[in-house]
């Protein structure tokens, strides 16, 4: 059940791009990056445009990824089959696949929620020449293109990879320092052995729930892609696996050893809160580092910047109360589970709020029903 995706870029004189493709129920899909955010497209010769369901779309709306202006107009377009379709026209500001960025794809919006994502011929045309390995199930080009106004080939040689859970969702990873993590919350609803997830939704049940569970803030499914899901406590610890095989929930050492790269006092270190003096790494601005530099930080409002300068990309996803089982918190606050326990055997967390610079260091008393985020890193 678990693959990985690399994308490779090899800038040379006889370079080549090889991207991995993943092959599901007859049909090549290949990761892109659309406006920001990652997606799966079928690789799709017959259709004439690039297209997206309305679910995605509306998604994307909603989050920031696409606006009005990038909406253009109607048209009929061509799908596989030969069949003409009517949908919405719309600008892609930005589709990045592997290390190629294309600037202002059209693309259509299919007027059926359960629509494939197509990669047509829109953006086909422009990648250059490529050919399909079919044995390896790589697609390969053979010659780099131009880098796009605004941007330069720094990132040549750069190699970026993707983890695939057992739910077939994927994981962006970077490696920062000496580790690699992955650079989206987590999202799965299966353990590493395919065993299903609980997904609880009512307030009451999950207060009450003692076995592993997970949610979608305000229950709504929708935002999986942008925020992930919310573990409680026993999802984290339970011994088949959240995180992909060869990866683990990192330790409370796991995180110090990133915040440590980032530049936090070894002072620091150990320090437990969230009040202002408690907080760790203020003055370095660990957790504007650690922060995806996005709108979503409650509009850049309070004392974090959120640079982005990590890579770790953390995003605002707010948690599920244990007391209640209230959601609380979406733009304001970002906070991911440890596997570790403090010396009281209370379970430890990290917080990044959108008010503050530093990073927190908790253990709740009780742990109760508590629903976090989660990210994994690479086993050594």
């Amino acid at each position: 059940m678990l693959a990985i995706v690399t994308v490779t870029t090899l800038w040379s004189a006889q370079a080549q791009e090889v991207i991995r493709l993943r092959h599901q129920n007859g049909v090549y899909l290949i990761p892109c990056v659309v406006n920001g955010l990652s997606l799966e497209f079928i690789f799709d010769t017959g259709a004439s445009e690039v297209s997206l369901s309305t679910t995605e779309a509306r998604f994307m709306l909603k989050n920031g990824y696409l606006s009005d202006s990038d909406f253009t107009g109607t048209a009929s377009y061509r799908v596989a089959s030969g069949e003409i379709h009517e949908g919405l026209t719309l600008n892609i500001r930005s589709l990045k696949i592997g290390g190629r960025e294309l600037r202002n794809i059209s693309a259509t919006v299919v007027k059926d929620g359960q629509a494939p994502l197509l990669l047509g011929q829109s953006a086909l045309t422009q990648l250059g020449d490529y050919h399909f390995d079919f044995a390896k199930e790589t697609l390969i080009f053979s010659n780099p293109i131009a880098a796009p106004r605004g941007s330069t080939q720094s990132d040549a040689g750069k190699t970026q990879d993707f983890v695939r859970c057992a739910d077939g969702s994927v994981c962006l990873t970077a490696r920062i320092g000496a580790q690699v993590w992955t650079t989206n919350n987590l999202m799965t609803d299966q353990f590493a052995n395919g065993d299903r997830i609980p997904q609880i939704q009512s307030a009451i049940d999950w207060r009450a729930t003692i076995g592993p569970a997970i949610c979608y803030y305000d229950n709504d499914i929708s935002i999986r892609p942008l925020f992930g899901g919310l573990y409680n406590w026993s999802a984290i610890t339970d011994p088949r696996g959240l995180c992909p095989r060869g990866w683990h929930v990192p330790t409370d050492a796991d995180w110090m050893i990133l915040e440590r790269h980032l530049g936090m006092p070894q002072s620091e270190i150990s320090a437990e809160g969230v009040l202002p003096a408690t907080l760790r790494g203020s003055d370095a601005n660990i957790g504007g580092k650690l922060a995806m530099a996005s709108w979503l930080w409650n509009e850049g409002k309070g004392h974090m910047y959120p640079s982005g300068a990590s890579g770790f990309d953390a995003i605002p996803g707010g948690f599920r109360m244990d007391a209640l089982g209230a959601f609380r918190s979406m733009g304001q606050s970002a906070m991911f589970w440890t596997s570790s326990r403090d010396e009281k055997g209370n379970p430890i967390y990290r917080v990044i709020t959108f008010d503050q610079a530093g990073i927190g260091r908790i253990s709740p008393i009780p742990i109760g029903s508590l629903g976090l985020s989660c990210r994994c890193v690479r086993d050594f």
